[in-house]
């Protein structure tokens, strides 16, 4: 672990694995004192996670993986005979949700010489019945010696009926987004989630300045990612639809994973980790898929994601990575507002828009095709789209690359340009004409 700079390079770290800690105990520590243990602990476990892969098991012969594991192990065994973070309820819960993501695949060897799951020791020495919220109780059967490792798909069949486990499956995601995000403040200090690891498990910056995940952290993101579409598929089969109780979990995330941060103040977005946005990515395409979501819901997630792509400043120059990460977004777009064929209310509801907001009126004939040839797209999504840069090239990646019709997007686009251009009011003309110019010049730039 010395060796280790992911490790050594964390202020917590050294408090609990400091001489002082040999002596620790937790039954003669006050409950300050506890807490404080407790609070590392926490941050400890979240970065341990990332440490942990398929290709880490005892077979594989890569020794630099293997030996991350073993120390891994051994950083785990210190926190259970000194810390007992197995029998005290946040650190068991959370010690739970370390191994989560690696729950059939990290495989140790036993004194006999036999391979167990890891996650299977983990749960022989954790009592799920005290975890206060109940909702670890169905991995008691998994505790019994020699029965196999819990499946995704059972995670994802309780997951289904406990919105606390997805909440934690949200949470884990996220942690990871900051884990991967974080950066030294003005002071050199680290903060919780703090990482400096220049080695090639852990990388933050490449050259020009776009944050990345590890491949530990992008595994955890997966996992979380594939648990929760298999969660989501399995309340449509059952409900015919997502529970709304499970939407409203979920959406704080999602909107967080796919836009730019609100708090101003914050130095760093956890969109910023390209894991943790596709991550998002996928979960609104699932949602779309598999619920009906309302107009203001829809809405919401279509200008969050706009947002996300035309305040990153990577996307500011056109490059390979850049342009898979808009084609990326308007592939989600075009698959959300293609849901369901817009209808009579929401291009009423359209017109209305256009007309309070610019004084645009939009003809007979051209609500008739809209109804007819266009999608769902919400007219304040339609002033942020014409500022998504490079939205031509990403369009031809979009039907070309990907194989998916963008005629109604662009319809829907083109429509509300012309209408700009033909009914804009003279006091407010200029702009409108302004925005449907662009609109044009993106069609022109759309067919060369």
């Amino acid at each position: 672990m010395t060796g280790d700079s992911r490790f050594t390079n964390f202020q917590y770290v050294k408090q609990l694995f400091s001489e002082r800690s040999i002596t620790f105990e937790r039954g003669l520590a006050t409950p300050d004192m506890n807490s404080k243990v407790d609070k590392n602990i926490l941050s400890l476990l979240t970065l341990l996670s990332t440490t942990f892969s398929s290709q880490s098991s005892a077979t594989n012969d890569n020794h630099s993986l293997q030996s991350t594991s073993i120390a891994s192990l051994h950083i785990l065994e210190y926190l259970i005979r000194r810390y007992d973070v197995h029998a005290r309820e946040n650190t068991a819960h959370a010690l739970l949700i370390c191994l989560w993501a690696h729950h059939d695949e990290f495989i140790i060897l036993d004194k006999s010489g036999n391979a167990v799951s890891l996650y299977n020791r983990i749960l022989q020495l954790v009592n799920v019945t005290e975890i206060s919220n109940q909702s670890w109780i169905f991995l008691r059967p998994y505790a019994v010696k020699d029965s196999p490792p819990p499946t995704r798909s059972t995670f994802a069949k309780h997951c289904a009926k406990n919105d606390a486990l997805i909440l934690q499956c949200c949470l884990l995601a996220q942690n990871m987004a900051k884990l991967a995000v974080s950066v030294k403040d003005n002071n050199g200090e680290t903060d919780e989630f703090q990482d400096t690891s220049n080695d090639m498990e852990i990388d933050v910056f490449d050259d020009e300045n776009e944050y990345k995940c590890s491949k530990g952290i992008a595994h955890v993101i997966s996992f979380t990612a594939a648990l929760l579409v298999e969660t989501l598929t399995l309340q449509c089969k059952e409900h015919s639809t997502v529970l709304e109780s499970t939407l409203r979990t979920m959406l704080p995330f999602i909107l967080a994973s796919c836009g730019p941060d609100e708090d101003r103040n914050s130095s760093v977005s956890l969109c910023q980790c390209s894991d943790y946005r596709a991550w998002g990515y996928i979960l609104c395409t699932t949602l779309s898929q598999n619920s009906v979501l309302s107009d203001t819901t829809k809405e919401v997630v279509l200008n969050t994601i706009v947002a996300g792509i035309t305040n990153d400043k990577k996307s500011s120059q056109l490059s390979v990575d850049s342009l898979d990460s808009i084609t990326d977004a308007v592939v989600v777009l075009i698959m959300i507002m293609g849901q369901d064929p817009p209808s009579n209310e929401f291009v009423e509801k359209l017109k209305g828009s256009m007309k309070k907001k610019k004084g645009v009126q939009m003809t007979s004939d051209v609500v008739k095709s809209f109804l007819n040839y266009g999608c769902a797209m919400p007219y304040s999504t339609f002033q942020k789209v014409v500022h998504i840069p490079f939205l031509a090239p990403a369009l031809g990646c979009v039907k070309k690359d990907r194989g998916v019709d963008i005629s109604s997007f662009l319809f829907s686009v083109a429509s509300m340009g012309i209408a700009m251009l033909e009914f804009s009011s003279q006091e407010t003309g200029k702009d409108e004409k302004n925005e449907g110019l662009k609109i044009l010049q993106l069609l022109v730039s759309y067919g060369q």
